[in-house]
């Protein structure tokens, strides 16, 4: 029997390929703490902060206790949350989780990036974006582990996205590549990376004028929204653009995406 959990959108379990009813809001609360910690063993005091807060009832424990075993029964396994030394633990193989997977999964696709294998790049960045099915842990916002997991999660679509480009613009599927950069740039008009790719996207459609207006549209936000300047990386670029520098067409990227959290982010959160 096949047993998925699927957290990259609101939370859902099937069986069989099967959506499978979770239960009510605290049971619900209680599979995203768990999932969030999957493999990991998690104690009734932490688990019972995860799920009500600071100040969980005096019926807590009890309380989990019917939670786990309803969720037991859902997941059709008993053994699928362990109970040892007063801990809870979910467990999960990394297929069973769609958030490990696309974590795998990312890494695979950075390994084919590494190669300039830019058709397994695309094809990989694409499935793994497919996964997505909206906000990780939608409606766990109070929950802190799969809040923070969340974070996480939703950088690493922005870094397969990047990559999902840096293959279409390697294969010079531009248009392509333009379509997935539209609406990317819309939801982080902060993030560099985003910025140089379409610029040069754009640079190397014929659309010189866009290019530019592009990155200081960028430089314009970022100022407005943070009192940061760009890096060196913009104005290279700019220059560059702007001399018709003829690296610009040979160059497959201004830099490949880094691991979650890269430096842009890093600056915006070192901020008073």
């Amino acid at each position: 029997m096949s047993v998925r959990v699927e957290v990259l959108g609101p939370l859902q379990v099937q069986v069989d390929g099967t959506n499978t009813p979770i239960g009510g809001p605290k049971a619900r609360a209680v599979l995203a703490a768990l999932a969030a910690r999957a493999g990991q063993a998690c104690s009734v005091d932490e688990l019972a902060e995860e799920v009500w807060g600071e100040t969980p009832p005096s019926n807590a424990r009890n309380s989990l206790q019917s939670h786990v075993s309803r969720l037991r029964n859902v997941l059709a396994d008993p053994e699928r949350i362990r109970f040892a030394e007063d801990r809870y633990t979910l467990e999960l193989k990394v297929n069973e989780l769609d958030a490990h997977a696309v974590e795998i999964g990312l890494e695979g696709v950075r390994g084919a990036a590494a190669r300039s294998d830019w058709a397994e790049v695309t094809t990989n960045a694409r499935s793994l974006l497919e996964l997505w099915r909206g906000r990780p842990f939608d409606g766990f916002e109070d929950v802190p582990t799969a809040r923070n997991w969340a974070a996480r999660l939703e950088e690493t679509r922005v870094v397969l996205a990047e990559l999902l480009v840096e293959g279409l613009l390697a294969q010079d599927r531009l248009e392509e590549a333009l379509i997935e950069l539209s609406s990317l740039t819309d939801e982080h008009p902060w993030r560099e990376g985003l910025a140089t790719r379409q610029a040069l996207c754009l640079y190397r459609s014929g659309r010189q004028t866009e290019a530019l207006q592009a990155l200081q549209d960028f430089r314009t936000n970022l100022i407005e929204a943070t009192g940061l300047d760009p890096t060196a990386t913009i104005t290279d670029l700019e220059t560059a653009i702007l001399t018709h520098d003829p690296e610009l067409d040979a160059k497959v990227a201004i830099e490949l995406p880094g691991a979650p959290f890269p430096a842009d982010l890093e600056r915006l959160a070192a901020m008073p």
